[in-house]
């Protein structure tokens, strides 16, 4: 059951100001605090999954009802944020800046 729940959590840090990987930094979308929030996951992001008129309500929904999209919208976030945070570290060892990067 805890690495279901896992797949539910979408990193809020991006526009949280919080440290990523952080329990702050993550949200539970099957909680009912989301049942009426009308903000994409994050806001800001510019995935599919948050720049579409999917709302934290509706992929909570998703959720809550088993509907395969509720997951798949949450991987193409997930991948999102991970595609950008490997191309800023490959940016930083091209700069010769990734000491900087690590110790951030």
């Amino acid at each position: 059951q805890a690495a279901r729940d896992a797949t539910h959590e979408v990193d809020a840090s991006a526009s949280a100001g919080v440290d990523v990987g952080s329990d702050a930094s993550k949200m539970n979308l099957r909680a009912v605090a989301y049942r009426t929030d009308a903000r994409p996951l994050v806001v800001g992001c510019t995935c599919e999954a948050c720049s579409r008129p999917y709302t934290r309500a509706y992929i909570h929904h998703l959720l809550n009802v088993h509907e395969l999209l509720g997951e798949m919208l949450l991987e193409v976030h997930n991948a999102h944020h991970y595609s950008l945070f490997f191309e800023e570290m490959r940016r930083t060892v091209d700069d010769n800046s990734f000491d900087d990067f690590a110790n951030a």
